[in-house]
């Protein structure tokens, strides 16, 4: 079953993180930064679309996003 609840399957991975960080639209370069620190692969990963990633990357998407 496709682990897509928290996240947009249809966009990539940065675009996902860019929703979550919009709200400091001056700092989102900064935030999503952060988050591939903490989540390297999703560098890698940045213009795959999330519907592409297993589960775990889902889950770091999701957990970015917040």
């Amino acid at each position: 079953m496709p682990q897509t609840k928290n996240v947009f399957a249809g966009m990539t991975v940065e675009e996902n993180l860019e929703m979550g960080a919009f709200l400091v639209e001056d700092e989102i370069k900064n935030i999503i930064e952060e988050i591939y620190e903490l989540f390297p692969i999703l560098r890698e990963k940045r213009n795959q679309l999330v519907g592409e990633l297993s589960g775990g990357q889902r889950q770091q998407v999701a957990l970015g996003e917040l």
